[in-house]
């Protein structure tokens, strides 16, 4: 099963900047340092965005998890990194009640950088 409408799937910018490449956010410094580490920069957020959308529009759903809020999806997939080398990941969506559009919750590696 792929995420439902996928096509749609929305990385808010933020989600980028103050989470994913934040080197001050209490969780998210430990991702940053992952992300930078393998060449995503945070005055590029878009390149991260990108690469996280095709995750969500290519690959297939691992689980599931119904919430109160809504409904998880659990996507594992490969990123093509910007120094040149492709790394698996984990992804967490959301589809809140009412909605047919999913969110990035957040994104974290599953490989370590050699």
């Amino acid at each position: 099963m792929y995420l439902p409408n996928r096509k749609n799937a929305v990385i808010p910018k933020d989600k980028i900047t103050n989470y994913l490449l934040s080197t001050s956010h209490p969780v998210g410094k430990h991702k940053a340092a992952y992300f930078t580490n393998i060449g995503f920069e945070i005055i590029k957020p878009e390149v991260l965005i990108h690469s996280l959308k095709q995750i969500a529009e290519e690959s297939t759903v691992t689980e599931t998890i119904k919430t109160d809020f809504g409904t998880k999806y659990v996507i594992d997939g490969n990123i093509y990194a910007p120094n040149q080398r492709s790394y698996l990941l984990r992804t967490v969506w959301m589809i809140e009640n009412n909605s047919d559009t999913a969110y990035l919750v957040t994104a974290y590696p599953l490989q370590l950088v050699n």
